[in-house]
């Protein structure tokens, strides 16, 4: 694929976007190919492997608030995530504030502030939505630091290290998923090779995201991720629409 980084500024949004859809489609067949042959070692090998995406539990919460799934998955999972690991590529102070922010934020609800699973917004139900305004207060000042970088030094950083943080940003959203994964701790090394699809899809976003634009790169986590989500759910969400 052209260079993450470099955008040619010859190339249209179209050839862009087609470029993108080529390298994504390409690869997410390996990928796929991939994780059928570490499912079946895993299966000979007598060692269970469970996405939790695919479990009983996660079907069920997902069919008892079919609209609050919809939400997380393929609207606030899609968002957070973009902030969290691409909006700072632009290496500017104000997403690279924001970045951090959403950074801390998560680090609050997910590893340090107790959870009580009881805390909704607008009918939505998740740990992000509890204790809100302290984590981000919290947040707020752990991340207004960046504020104080001049623009030359971020600037130089850029053309130093860009490229390789690009490459970071991308195998951090990748190996960020192997949590979806469960399975015993000392088969996790091997299980980062199911992580490969969100490798194929985040090299692709960022490509949008660098070339097009941030909501450019949004659109199409949002598509990725709802693709799935309808074809397993189908009879649920156009039931929800009263069809």
């Amino acid at each position: 694929m052209t260079s993450l980084v470099r955008t040619n500024r010859n190339s249209s949004t179209r050839e862009i976007v087609f470029r993108g859809l080529v390298f994504y489609l390409k690869y997410i067949v390996i990928a796929f190919f991939v994780i059928v042959l570490v499912l079946l070692i895993t299966r000979l090998t007598g060692i269970e492997v469970e996405n939790i995406g695919s479990s009983k539990e996660f079907k069920d919460s997902f069919r008892s608030n079919i609209l609050c799934g919809l939400f997380e998955i393929c609207l606030f999972g899609p968002f957070l995530e973009e902030l969290l690991f691409r909006l700072w590529l632009t290496f500017k102070r104000s997403h690279i504030l924001i970045s951090a922010f959403v950074l801390f934020y998560a680090l609050l609800t997910l590893c340090i502030l107790p959870h009580t699973h009881e805390c909704f917004l607008f009918g939505f139900q998740s740990d992000y939505f509890e204790k809100p305004i302290i984590k981000c207060l919290i947040s707020l000042i752990l991340s207004s630091p960046v504020l104080f970088i001049k623009k030359d030094r971020l600037e130089s950083f850029k053309g130093k290290y860009g490229q390789w943080l690009v490459y970071f940003s991308v195998l951090c959203f990748a190996l960020g998923h192997i949590t979806n994964i469960n399975c015993e701790w000392y088969v996790y090394p091997f299980m980062i090779l199911m992580c490969l699809p969100q490798l194929v899809m985040g090299t692709t976003i960022t490509y949008y995201r660098l070339n097009i634009g941030f909501f450019a790169g949004l659109l199409f986590h949002i598509i990725i991720n709802f693709i799935p989500t309808f074809i397993s759910y189908h009879s649920e969400i156009v039931g929800l629409f009263g069809y």
